[in-house]
C-alpha cells in the first residue's frame, strides 16, 4: 500500500492527473519572516505528503499551500489550499495552476480575475491530524490563541490570571498542537488557531483583540465558508473585557468539518506515490 493511499483511505480513489514536481526536492514559498504556526506548517505538511525535501524557493515552480498567500503568486506557483488576504483580491500575475483554494470567498475573487479554480477546498492545516495526533491528557478548561500582532495585549494578562492557557502560535508545528490539546476549549484571534481547534475537534470561538490584523476579517469569513458556518462573528475585546471564564466557555462551539478532505488530498499537486 502506497504511503499516500494509506492517508487518503483504502476506498479512496487514486490522486487526480495534475502537474508533478518531479526529483528529490519539493519547493514551496510562504511567509517566513514572523515565526508563525500557520506559516511553518507548510514544510511539515509538505514533507510528509511528498515524502521529499522541502526547500523555499519562489523562483521555481512551487507549491503555494497554507495561508493568506495568493498575492504572491508568480507564474511559477501551483495553488494548493491558500487564500487572499483582503477582498481585494489583489495579485501579481497569473498562477501556473490553482489545484485548491482556502474556500469560495478566494475562488470568487480569482474567478474575477478571468483564473481558473476548481471547486476544491480546505486550508490543508486542516490536515494535521492525519499526521499527528498525540494522547493528551486536557488540563485548562480554556486556552488562549493571540495572533502575533496580539501577543502583548494587556487582557491576556487577566486571562491568564483566571486560569486560562496562553498559546504560543510561533511554537514548532507539533509542540503547537501538544499546548492546544491540553484545553477543553480555545478562543482565537489567529485564523490557524481556530482552524486547527476545529480539526482537532475542540471547540472554539473567534475574538478580536485589535484592529492590526491586514485585511479585516476576509480570511476568516473565507474558512468559514468553507466548512458551511456562515453566521460566524467575533467577540470584540471591549465584550471580552467584561465577561468571565465561564461565560466564554459558552460561548465556544464545537464546529464539524463538512468539507472533503480526501478530495483536498487527491488535488495536490507532487502527488508522489511513496512505496
Amino acid at each position: 500500500m502506497t504511503f499516500f493511499r494509506k492517508i487518503l483511505g483504502p476506498a479512496q480513489n487514486k490522486p487526480s492527473e495534475l502537474p508533478h514536481i518531479e526529483g528529490e526536492q519539493l519547493y514551496c514559498n510562504y511567509f517566513e519572516k514572523t515565526p508563525n504556526w500557520g506559516d511553518s506548517i507548510n514544510k511539515y505538511l509538505l514533507e510528509r505528503i511528498s515524502g521529499k525535501d522541502i526547500k523555499v524557493d519562489s523562483g521555481r515552480q512551487h507549491i503555494l499551500g497554507v495561508g493568506s498567500i495568493l498575492r504572491q503568486a508568480n507564474s511559477n506557483s501551483i495553488v494548493w489550499g491558500s487564500g487572499f488576504i483582503s477582498k481585494k483580491g489583489n495579485i501579481k500575475c497569473k498562477p501556473l495552476k490553482v489545484c485548491a483554494v482556502r474556500g469560495p470567498l478566494t475562488r470568487k475573487l480569482l474567478r474575477k480575475k478571468k483564473i481558473d479554480a476548481p471547486e476544491v477546498y480546505g486550508d490543508p492545516a486542516l490536515l494535521m491530524p492525519r499526521f499527528y495526533f498525540p494522547n493528551i491528557e486536557k488540563q485548562y478548561t480554556l486556552g488562549v490563541v493571540p495572533h502575533y500582532r496580539d501577543k502583548d495585549h494587556p487582557l491576556l494578562k487577566k486571562l491568564a490570571s483566571e486560569g486560562a492557557k496562553i498559546l504560543d502560535i510561533s511554537k514548532s508545528s507539533e509542540a503547537f498542537i501538544d499546548d492546544l490539546l491540553e484545553c477543553k476549549n480555545v478562543i482565537s484571534s489567529s485564523l490557524h488557531g481556530l482552524i486547527a481547534s476545529d480539526s482537532y475537534g475542540i471547540p472554539n470561538q473567534w475574538v478580536k483583540f485589535s484592529n492590526e490584523l491586514t485585511g479585516g476579517g476576509f480570511k476568516f469569513q473565507d474558512y468559514y465558508h468553507s466548512i458551511e458556518q456562515y453566521e460566524q462573528r467575533p467577540i470584540p475585546v471591549e465584550e471580552l473585557t467584561n465577561m468571565s471564564l465561564t461565560d466564554i466557555v459558552h460561548r465556544c462551539q464545537l464546529k464539524p468539518i463538512t468539507l472533503d478532505l480526501d478530495k483536498l488530498l487527491q488535488a495536490f499537486p507532487a502527488a508522489e506515490r511513496q512505496k
